[in-house]
């Protein structure tokens, strides 16, 4: 199922169901971000996400992305009635609202249906290809429980263009050393309200000349 192993020249669209929302975050959608733009990269067509009431910022990147973007709202049947308008090639589930019902609309057509676990919480019976990027995905047990191809472990770790290529390294300002840097990010969101004291925590115990910054 990955973009790399397609056939030559042949060209499809490739549908993504995933949402993001202050509730859930924006892993789902960013993660089949990547996937999108190694499916863009290599040349196998359109792609296009049906995401229910998209936010500005992910709409906003997606469309940067040359990406199709549909609001689908609730329930499966705008899904369904979407993949047999789009009629895709492979259709991609990432969510653990998911269930049976979201993932019979994806192979309505006869798409191959490849869907994103992390720790047996979602069905698998119909899937075509199962995804787990995380370390302990061998250790689930789904050859037990499904025929699906089965792309496991860290190596099928989903990674975006701005990770999976090189940064240029920065030019030596004087004699000044590269500063220790803390990233602090929620994942897209923060309902409890964890940043400012996470932040005021790391400051605290950082040592001279650490920098700690936040993503909001």
């Amino acid at each position: 199922m990955s973009p790399g192993s397609a056939e030559p020249g042949r060209r499809g669209r490739l549908l993504i169901r995933a949402d993001a929302s202050p509730a859930i975050g924006v892993g789902h959608v960013t993660r089949c971000l990547a996937l999108a733009q190694a499916w863009l990269d290599a040349g196998h067509g359109e792609v296009a996400f049906a995401i229910s009431a998209p936010p500005p910022l992910v709409l906003r990147r997606l469309v940067a992305e040359d990406i199709e973007v549909h609001d689908v709202g609730s329930g499966a049947e705008p899904f369904r009635a979407l993949v047999q308008r789009l009629a895709p090639s492979v259709v991609v589930v990432d969510g653990y609202r998911f269930g049976t019902e979201e993932h019979e609309a994806a192979r309505a057509t006869g798409a191959v249906l490849a869907v994103f676990d992390d720790n047996r919480e979602v069905p698998l019976g119909l899937a075509d290809v199962i995804v787990n990027q995380n370390p302990q995905a061998h250790a689930l047990g789904y050859e037990r429980d499904t025929r699906a191809e089965l792309l496991l472990g860290l190596e099928h770790a989903m990674l975006r263009r701005e990770f999976r290529t090189p940064a240029a390294p920065r030019a030596a300002v004087g004699d000044t050393e590269p500063r220790p840097t803390v990233l602090v990010t929620l994942g897209g969101s923060d309902l409890a309200g964890l940043t400012r004291p996470l932040v005021t925590a790391l400051a605290g115990l950082r040592r001279p000349g650490t920098r700690v910054e936040a993503l909001v």
